[in-house]
């Protein structure tokens, strides 16, 4: 799944109409009528109503914004509602693991449940409670403002969903992870699900700081023990200060393209790997498309320290009859891709560790 959300992430989380076991048959219910009818917006408001037992218009309209707009499952074009890829994908998908993923990556707190239960396999309403709101609102500080009343009626509706979904039960008045609760969050580390901007903005502050010291190409701190949430986010801080010096362009082959939403396909190697203790320092970096990338790490691929040219490993050169390799080797010799700002540039004491230690040459 992504682990990082897209759109405007939410606090507030509603339920489906119905009882809280049948929250997920009647959304699918809902997917599905709107599949068929494409209606309006406000036809939408006056199914849900009717459908489901007299819903107040207030209601009816927090399900659509909710639940079926704000995680990008139905849009608007032309005036008629429509599912969207995620939308057809939860209709049709034969497990539940899809619809939560799309909640748990645009509603805060659904994935910090799974991390809370994880680590302490059961817990009363109370404990869960206070673990949950200090794991959450330490990582989304708008919540410390909400009231406990709040608080309690939020939590509610996130586990409900849960329990619909089939990922959380109750036996003795203790929640826990069901059988599949646990599966998934072996599958996609909840820990991993939702970053806070603030967190990433956090690590990016701190790489670009790097910039005002000596460059070292190796990390020399002492202290190396991150969580996987931490670490998550200094990769992502890591790729915000790499990939717009590339103007979101891959430094070899130019390569650019992103969704509609603006999520660039680029991304940000280290030139020495942090599996060698590489630094976070964006002269460490280059931006490079998912192939050249894969190139890159392997050493099919390098750049020349001082030149800033591409070097290709000479074994491609008897393989030119695959068109892919005849592009690659294509490039060679040629000047990668100059970084905005002269100081970001890949560094030749880098791009030497490389040359000697990676690129198969």
């Amino acid at each position: 799944m992504s682990l990082t959300p897209t759109g405007e992430i939410k606090l507030v989380f509603w339920p489906m109409a119905g009882s809280a076991e049948a929250q997920v048959t009647n959304l699918l219910h809902t997917l599905q009528w709107i599949r068929d009818a494409k209606p309006s917006r406000k036809e939408v408001h006056e199914w849900l109503k009717v459908t489901f037992g007299g819903l107040s218009e207030y209601f009816a309209r927090n399900v659509y914004t909710v639940l079926l707009s704000s995680p990008g499952l139905v849009e608007v074009k032309d005036g008629k509602c429509c599912l969207t890829r995620d939308g057809y994908a939860v209709l049709t998908s034969p497990s539940t693991d899809y619809l939560l993923e799309v909640f748990a990556r645009h509603f805060v707190g659904i994935a910090e449940i799974l991390e809370v239960l994880q680590a302490k396999k059961s817990l009363d309403r109370n404990s869960l409670t206070m673990e949950w709101f200090a794991l959450t609102s330490s990582r989304f500080s708008q919540m410390k403002r909400w009231s406990a009343r709040h608080i309690s009626n939020q939590l509610r509706e996130r586990l409900d969903w849960l329990r619909s979904l089939g990922f959380v039960g109750i036996v003795d008045g203790q929640y826990l992870l069901t059988a599949a609760g646990r599966r998934f969050a072996v599958e996609h580390p909840p820990e991993l699900i939702l970053l806070s901007s603030s967190e990433i903005e956090a690590e990016e502050k701190a790489i670009r700081s790097l910039l005002t010291e000596p460059f070292n190409p190796f990390d020399t701190e002492v202290q190396r023990v991150q969580s996987s949430r931490q670490a998550f986010a200094r990769n992502q801080g890591f790729r915000a200060v790499v990939v717009p010096e590339y103007t979101y362009s891959c430094a070899v082959c130019g390569f650019c393209l992103s969704t509609p939403r603006g999520i660039y396909e680029i991304e940000a190697a280290h030139i020495i790997p942090k599996s060698q203790r590489g630094a976070d320092h964006p002269r460490n970096g280059i931006a490079l498309c998912g192939i050249h990338h894969w190139a890159f790490d392997k050493g099919v691929i390098s750049v020349a320290p001082n030149e800033l040219t591409v070097l290709v490993a000479a074994y491609l050169k008897s393989r030119l009859d695959e068109p892919l390799v005849k592009q690659i080797v294509g490039f060679e010799g040629q000047p990668i891709r100059r970084v905005v700002h002269k100081q970001c540039s890949p560094a030749p004491e880098s791009l030497e560790w490389h040359n000697r230690n990676v690129f198969i040459g």
